[in-house]
This record gives C-alpha cells, structure tokens and sequence, in this order.
C-alpha cells in the first residue's frame, strides 16, 4: 500500500488534470457550436432525397476537372455566400487562437508535473492516449538532429519542386484530371501547375470563406519528403497497402486480421457488421492535440458472410456523419432514410474506399499511406456534413505531417463542395453498366479435368458506374455456351473471370465447317452505388455510411463468341478385295479381282460414290467429308460371288493439323465353285474299274490333290474354285494298262455350282507265259523219230473271257547236239503271247514214251498237282519247266508220225 499522503498528491493530480480537461472542453464547445450543424438541421445535411436526375457536365464524370475550371464554375451567388461568413470565421479563428494558447499552457503545467512526479509518467501519457511517452517525445523529438532535419529538408528539394510543379502543363491537367480512372489510381499526388489554384483558404490578415486555412509559408520546410521519410513510406506501402491486381484465385493478401473476413453484403440486406480496428491516436500519436474530441477510427464492414466474395477481398471502409458520439461496433441497421448528400457521396467515391488501398484520386492522397487517406477522407465527411470547420481542423492538427495531411483534407473539401464536380452525385446515386472484357475471341489448347480440349483467354466482367471499375457489386452470375462448349468461372465469386473451353473432340467436328460457339454471360448487380447511412440501436454511437451498391437489383446480359476456323479435311476409304478361302489378296484359278463394284452411301442412305476395283482387287473413294458411311458390293468380279456384307466407316477430325484421313476396308468373298466326277472303265468292255489312282491338277499345274477310283470305278471331287483342271492317271487298275491321258475340265460360269462329269478309259493289260521242256539228250532214240511234247494253256481274263492256247515242241537230233548241256541235258521253249491278264493253268500233254518227271523253276504262278497256275493280274510273265522222263525203249517205232501245227485263236463267246 502506497503511504496516505503520496496517494492524496495523486489524487490532488488528477483532480488538476480533469479540471483543466474540462475548461478546454468548455472552450472547444463554444467554437464548435457556431459551426456544427444541430441534430435536425444536419440531418437535412446528410440525407439527399431519391430524386431527380444527374445532370452531364463537360467533364462526363471522369473525376474532378481542373482549378482553371473550377474558376470559371464559381457562380457570384457562391462568392457572395463565402463573403458573408467572413466575419463568422474571425471570430472562430480568434476561439481557436485562445484554444491553442490554453493547450500550450496545459502542456507546460503537466510537463511540470511530470518532473516532479516521474513515477505518474505512465499514467499521465495514458490519458492522454499515449502508451509510451518516450516513443511520443521521440516521435516529436527525433533524437538523431540530422535525421529531424532531413526530415524537414529532403535532400533534393528540385524534384520536390518538379513533383509540386510538372513542367508539361497538359501533363499536370491529365494528372489532375486523367480521362481512365485505374490510370488515376496509379498516379501519386502530383500538383498543379500552370492551372494550380491556390485553396480557398483564410489567414490572420485576410478575409476570406470559409473554405479552409491559408497554409504557412515555411521556408525551412520543403514539400520534397526526406529519404528516411521516402523509406518509411516504402515500407509502410510494402508492409500495409497492397495497390496490385490480386489474382482471382487468391485472396488480397495483407497483415490484417480481418481481411479474409471482408465481403460484400446482399443488397437486400438491412444491417451489417461494423468493426473498428485503430483509433487517430494509434496511427499518429504527434497528428491530433491530446484533447482531440473527434473521436475518429478507422472503420469497416466486418461480415461473416464467408461463402459470398463478391467484394474480391477488399474491405469497405465506413465514414462516420456524426462526431460526437462514440464509433460503434457491432450490428447496426440501415435507417430507412435514403443517402448522404452528393457532396458527401463524391468524397467517399474519389477517397480511401477500402481498407490497405489508397484514396481513389491520386491529388487526395496524402503521401503516408492509407490510414492517413482514411483519415483525410473521413475528416472531409465531417466538415462537409457541416459538424465542424477546416479552421477548427488546423487547430488541432500538429506534428510534421500536419500541412501536407491538411492541404489534402483542404483540397477534398473545396472540391466536394464545388457543384460542377458533384454533378454525377446530383441524386447521390450512381447507375452502373455492365461489360465484359471481350466479346469476340479466340482459342488455345488446354486439357480441363485431364480431358483435351480447347479454350479462350480468361474474361472479365465489368461493372462500371461510367467512372470506376464496381465488378464488386456484381450479386449473381450465370453462364451456358452451346455447340457442346462449357462456361468455366476462375473462382466462386460472382465478379469471377470466365472462360469458354471446349472438348477436342467436338472442337475438331467444328473444325471442318468453321462453326461459332457463343457464351452467354447473365446475372444481377446493385441497381445504385450510393453512400447508404446505417445507425446503431444505441444512440450513443455514430451514424455511419459507405459507398456501397443498393437501391434494389438490375439484370445483366451478354454474350461473347469464339469462332473455329474452317480446316478442309478430306477423307478417303481404301478397299481391298482378298479370297474368302484363302485369305489371299490375288485370286483363285481363273477368278479374277477386277471389275467389282462397291457403293459408298453417307448416313442418309444416300450413295456418295461407286468404287471399282482394278486387278488387284483395290479401290479408293472419292474424297469425303467426316461422318459415317457404309460400303457394300453390288456387282461381283468374274469367278466369285457377291460379298454380302456391309462394312460401316467413320471418320472423326482427330488432329488439329491433320488434313487427310484414310480408312481400310478388307472386302472378302467366296468364289465360285464346282464339282467333278470322274469314271474309270474298261475300254473292252465298259466295265467300271476299281483301285485307279489319279492325280488332279489346275491348268498351272498346281497339284490339287490325289484321288482313287471306288468300287464303281468313280472318284468325285467337290468345292473346286472357278478354274481349269486335269487328271492324269498315276497307278492303273490290275490287270490293266496305265493310261497317259490328260482328262481336263473347267469350273466355269456353265458348271459353276452343277457337277462335271468326266471319263478315263484303261486297256487291259497283255501278259505271256513260257513253257520249258527238259529232257536227257543220251535217251533220246532218234530211230523212234524225234521226241515230240504239247503243252495246254487255258484260262479266263479280267473281263470273264476264256482263253485256251496249245503249244508243241520237238526235239531234232540237230537241235540237240546243239544245246545239249554238259549234263547232256536239253530244253526247248514255247511261249505264248499277248494274253489278256488273267489266271492261267498250264498242263502237258500226255505223249508215247515219256512221262512228266517234274515241274520247276516256277515264277508267276505256282505248281498244282501236274499243272502250273499262273496269275497274270498280279504279274506281267509266268514261266514253269517241265521235265519228262523216257518210259518205253523200243528201238523202232510201229506207227507212222503226224505233225500237227497248233494256230492261236481266240476263243469266241457262242462257241
């Protein structure tokens, strides 16, 4: 606990203080009286009746015009009113010059007090809203003498100089009075020159309206700012203000808590949120007096309404029209009023809109950012509203900034005040038109959503109130596009750039015929931007009002086009014809490619074109559009049928720079056929025969296959291709003779489909057989006469004929010593030829004197008993020995020999 006596001294202090406090207040009151407007005559002030039409002037509303101008537009009843107050002004300044004097007094009383009392330091300087009251001296007191004096001495004072006055007098009318409003935003503060015009202003020594104080000349004082004042301007710019084009995408970036919270409200909403962030006093504790009864602060709109960033990040700044009372916060309501006066519309429309950017018209920008064009902007709403004066203003104003920060609030209120420049705000309202940035465009290849397609640049929407860019007032959005395009936004918001994107697919069938998409852009924006008064439930706290969109809605139309250029594409079918059996692209036989004709029709069924094959079984088409066609044959080539099937082609423009498309079609189909059946027979007889092997073969001799006569002597061949054929005769039956013969036919247009029939004739086949007899040359008697045999022959041929043959031999006694072996043995041989084949039997005869001893040396047949059987089907020859033996010696023979001749003859069917 703090001793009695120290807690009565600081008692006793802060009695002093309130005491003092509240003179001041007295003094203020009594000066601001005469000039503040009372509740219901400032209320006449604020408000401007819905009303009217604004009326044109030579500047269209593109910003205030120049001071030459503003010369010419005093009217003499303005003049003769500003006259009239001359003396009311006096006797204001002399209040405020006894106010200043009392604050200087105040302030050596409590800096007294401060050295006395070092421990109240901190809770003097609270009071008087300062936190820190070293950080307050030294912002007053720069502790570096050099940096204070370069401070009021920058270093180039020429281009100080050059910034006051441009040299090019046209380029100081355009900065004053730029004809693009974005190129206004991006200038910064230059002042008149030829046409610069003094403000209205008064002094001690003049009488002069009431429209501001006449500012000190100071020739220790340049209006080129320091470099240290250039860097910490820099670097409030860098750190607090963002004056770039944010990205759609992208949030306004800033070191803001609240930004992020910052969007418009629906225009059929009634209340709004309102947050305060700083106080004057927080910005620059050395701008204001410490008895600063205005209660300013920067103020936005703080909404929850996160899903609806029309606004494009920005905050809204709120103007208060009512300085006694406290700022609010929180909800407050839209009265039901109307509007602010024109006046008040024009300086929240050329000032600091939003929170981090600069005052609209670069000649209202102060130079130290924002929050001090937030101040300005708000300063100038109060005296223009009529609640105090531009004298009262100076008078509490110090510190280094304090002339520059008051020529702009100086300039803001003359200018307001001057009709021909609030003429667009005649009715305090501003109509808007809406544009897009382009209407006619052109496209790029992009994917969408890992498709392929094209689409157009990114279009802006504008809403323009025919002075700025209002895009933020835009409330609802739509867009279709037709011939299979998508409108695609860039973002949520509904001031969102669009762009029109199309697949490739649909983009390249548009190709072909140069079609044009069209995009169709709709929605609602605010219907007036006008500065709307809000109020709180509270009457202790300040009306407010913005420049804000209302007054209901408006709908919007437009539309955007994007024409794809024409590309020729043409398309072509190439067929080729191949044998259905074969798989082959040349044709079977005889059969022949060449001469088939194909018909092409589109998807109408109308026939675009007759293809006709050459001998290779190819053929193109005429040149074709893309689409759909159909491709059948409709007269077959000579040897094959009609290909029955319809072969279905598409054509899609699949490439950007592709010009010619082709497509194949394989076109198989039978071709035509036939059979044969071929006869073996018996040239003799006619009997068919059996077991015959030939070969058939084409014209070309190509081996078509082996084939062997059936028990009815037939071999039948079937499905053989349009051709020339032959058999030949590759093992004949038994028994007969193989047949050289070429046996030829033809599958043709004639047999194609029927059976050929054909005939292969054999002979048969001629065989002989030898006898041999052997007998022992020493048992021969000569004088019985020479030995005598006769052999048989018999049998019957492969047709059933009998065949009887007979044979003799006889031995002479020349014949024998002739061929008498060394065993003196002898033989002699009959033969019988040409014998139809057949099983034949020989036997010997049965002759006097000798007997069959044995048979031997059999081939082609085989021993039966006394015979020898021969088979001649199966062999060409038979041969047998037959070996007699001598049974009678008689030494003369008792008979006389007869020699008979045996003649072949065939034996006849009726013998």
């Amino acid at each position: 606990m703090r001793p009695y006596a120290e807690r009565g001294i600081d008692f006793m202090k802060k009695w002093r203080k309130i005491l003092a406090a509240g003179l001041l207040a007295v003094l203020f009151s009594h000066a601001v009286c005469e000039q503040a407007v009372s509740a219901g005559s400032g209320r006449e002030t604020v408000y401007a009746e819905a009303r009217g039409l604004t009326r044109e002037t030579a500047w269209e509303g593109k910003g205030p015009p120049s001071g030459e101008s503003k010369k010419q537009g005093n009217s003499p009843q303005i003049m003769k009113k500003e006259a009239g107050a001359v003396k009311k002004k006096a006797a204001v300044r002399k209040e405020a010059a006894d106010k200043a004097e009392k604050e200087k007094c105040l302030a050596d009383m409590e800096e007294t007090d401060r050295q006395k009392n070092p421990t109240d330091t901190e809770e003097t300087s609270r009071q008087r809203n300062l936190a820190d009251p070293e950080e307050a001296d030294r912002q007053r007191n720069p502790a570096d003498p050099e940096e204070a004096d370069r401070q009021r001495n920058p270093a180039d004072p020429e281009e100080a100089d050059r910034q006051r006055n441009p040299a090019d007098p046209e380029e100081a009318d355009r900065q004053r009075n730029p004809a693009d409003p974005e190129e206004a935003d991006g200038q910064k503060n230059p002042d008149d020159s030829e046409d610069k015009e003094e403000p209205v202003t008064m002094g001690p020594e003049e009488d002069m309206p009431d429209s501001g104080h006449m500012l000190p000349k100071d020739s220790s004082m340049s209006s080129e700012k320091s470099d240290a004042e250039q860097d910490q301007e820099k670097e409030q710019k860098e750190e607090g203000q963002d004056t770039s084009e944010p990205v759609l995408e992208v949030q306004v970036p800033g070191q803001y808590t609240r930004i992020s919270d910052m969007y418009q409200r629906s225009a059929s909403t009634s209340t709004l949120q309102v947050g305060w962030q700083e106080s004057l006093g927080s910005i620059d504790p050395g701008l204001l007096s410490l008895d600063d009864p205005y209660n300013v602060s920067i103020k936005y709109v703080d909404s929850s309404d996160t899903n609806n960033p029309d606004m494009r990040g920005k905050w809204r700044l709120l103007y208060c029209v009512q300085y006694q009372h406290n700022a609010p916060e929180g909800q407050i309501t839209w009265d039901g009023a109307g509007r602010v006066s024109p006046s008040i519309a024009y300086l929240m429309y050329w000032g600091c809109r939003y929170w981090g950017k600069e005052s609209l018209w670069p000649n209202y920008r102060t130079g130290y950012g924002w929050k001090y064009d937030a101040l300005a902007t708000q300063y100038a709403v109060h005296i223009v509203n009529g609640e105090f004066s531009l004298n009262t203003l100076y008078a509490h104003l110090k510190g280094s900034k304090k002339e520059q920060f008051y020529s702009i609030i100086n300039k803001m209120v003359n200018d307001a005040k001057y009709s021909p420049y609030y003429t667009p705000f005649t009715d305090g309202w501003r109509t808007f038109e809406y544009t897009l940035s382009e209407t006619s465009v052109t496209w790029t290849a992009q994917a969408y959503n890992g498709k392929e397609g094209f689409t157009t640049k990114w279009i802006s929407q504008n809403l323009s109130d025919g002075l700025t860019d209002c895009s933020e007032y835009i409330t609802s959005k739509k867009g279709t596009a037709d011939n299979g395009a998508t409108v695609i936004w860039k973002d949520s918001g509904d001031a969102s750039a669009f762009r029109i994107w199309i697949p490739k697919t649909q983009y390249l069938l548009l190709q072909e015929k140069g079609a044009k998409v069209t995009a169709e852009i709709s929605g609602n924006h605010s219907l007036y931007l006008a500065g709307w008064v809000y109020k709180s439930n509270d009457s202790k706290y300040q009306m407010v009002t913005m420049l804000e969109g209302g007054g209901g809605s408006a709908s919007h139309k437009k539309t955007v086009t994007a024409q794809i250029p024409k590309k020729a594409v043409s398309c072509y079918i190439d067929l080729q014809k191949a044998d259905k059996d074969t798989g082959e692209t040349t044709p079977q036989g005889n059969a022949e490619f060449s001469g088939s004709v194909y018909e092409v029709k589109n998807k109408n069924g109308t026939v675009v074109d007759k293809m006709t094959t050459n001998s290779s079984g190819k053929a193109t088409s005429v040149p074709l559009c893309t689409g759909t066609y159909t491709v059948r044959e409709v007269s077959a080539p000579k040897g094959y049928e009609l290909d029955k099937n319809t072969y279905t082609v598409t054509f899609t423009n699949t490439d950007l720079n592709q010009t010619v498309y082709r497509k194949s079609v394989r076109s198989e189909e039978p071709v035509k056929k036939g059979s044969v059946t071929l006869k073996k027979l018996s040239s003799g007889s006619g009997k068919a025969l059996k077991g015959a092997v030939f070969y058939l073969y084409t014209s070309k001799n190509q081996k078509v296959g082996e084939y062997t006569t059936d028990d009815k002597g037939c071999i039948t061949v079937k499905n053989l291709p349009w051709n020339s054929y032959f058999f030949i005769e590759q093992t004949a039956p038994e028994g007969y003779e193989l047949s050289d013969e070429k046996i030829g036919f033809s599958i043709n247009e004639e047999t194609s489909g029927r059976t050929v029939e054909v005939t292969a004739v054999n002979k048969q086949k001629t065989v002989k057989i030898v006898l041999e007899k052997e007998i022992d040359a020493h048992e021969i008697n000569f004088a019985n006469g020479n030995p005598i045999f006769l052999f048989e022959v018999k049998g019957e041929d492969l047709e059933g004929k009998t065949h009887i043959l007979h044979g003799i031999l006889e031995f002479t006694k020349e014949y024998v010593e002739q061929r008498k072996d060394e065993g003196g043995k002898v033989r002699k041989t009959v033969t019988f030829q040409e014998l139809p084949a057949g099983i034949y039997t020989a036997n010997e005869m049965k002759v006097m004197r000798y007997s069959l001893k044995d048979i031997t040396e059999i081939s082609g047949g085989r021993r039966e008993k006394d015979t020898a059987v021969f088979d001649l089907v199966q062999n060409d020859e038979g041969h047998a020995v037959f070996i007699n033996q001598k049974d009678e010696w008689q030494d003369w023979s008792d008979t006389s020999v007869c020699e008979n001749i045996i003649l072949k003859r065939e034996k006849k069917e009726n013998e």
